[in-house]
């Protein structure tokens, strides 16, 4: 019988703590929120390897260029959990035997398009490890500032 009573305590004790915990929760004010930039680069492959796989020419690298603002917009920047402020960057290279930075790291989706869809087919060789080697580089300055 003891054992029936500390039981039915226990429980109660525990399920009495967890309802307070509920009544207790803070939600910070907007001002309280850490700001959590999210940065997303873009590495483009504009070799001949790629852009001449299908016909027309080229129309793989139209369909990036399709692509990524699609993909753009679905990100918003707002709070997460009422605890973050998720704000969302942008940056991009292409490259083949030669590397191009086409956007900077940048905050504004519509520079950002903008300079995507300035994009040339570059051709020759595909040189993917100079590309992400100076992706990765960029990365690193970028972080260096924070």
């Amino acid at each position: 019988m003891l054992g029936n009573s500390f039981l039915v305590l226990l429980l109660g004790g525990m399920f009495g703590t967890l309802m307070g915990q509920a009544d207790v929760a803070v939600t910070p004010s907007c001002k309280d929120k850490s700001n959590c930039p999210i940065s997303i680069h873009f590495l483009i492959d504009t070799s001949e390897s790629i852009i001449l796989q299908t016909a027309p020419i080229q129309s793989l690298l139209e369909n990036i260029k399709e692509f990524i603002p699609m993909f753009l917009n679905k990100l918003k920047d707002e709070p997460y959990l009422n605890q973050v402020s998720l704000t969302w960057q942008f940056a991009g290279l292409h490259y083949s035997d030669e590397v191009k930075v086409y956007s900077q790291l940048t905050n504004d989706k519509n520079k950002y398009i903008q300079d995507l869809k300035a994009i040339q087919y570059i051709g020759r060789g595909t040189f993917t490890d100079c590309g992400i080697s100076n992706m990765t580089n960029d990365i690193l300055r970028q972080i260096g500032r924070a």
